[in-house]
């Protein structure tokens, strides 16, 4: 379990656009978004100026052989 503390949510299509919530997660998918959650079993993160959304990519990322084989 884990619990997003003071995430600033943006999602242009959402109704939480700009809103600072706090997000449990649990089993990888979110469980709740609440203005409050009380501290839950497992780790808890301050997120405090920082954002959370959807769609976030490496786009940096090298794939290829081991070794680099071209």
């Amino acid at each position: 379990m884990l619990l997003l503390k003071n995430a600033t949510i943006v999602d242009p299509g959402s109704k939480l656009n700009g809103k600072r919530r706090d997000i449990l997660i649990q089993g990888g998918k979110i469980h709740s978004i609440k203005t409050k959650i009380e501290s839950a079993k497992g780790s808890t993160w301050d997120l405090t100026g920082a954002c959370v959304s959807i769609g976030w990519m490496d786009i940096a990322t090298q794939v290829g052989d081991p070794g680099l084989e071209h």
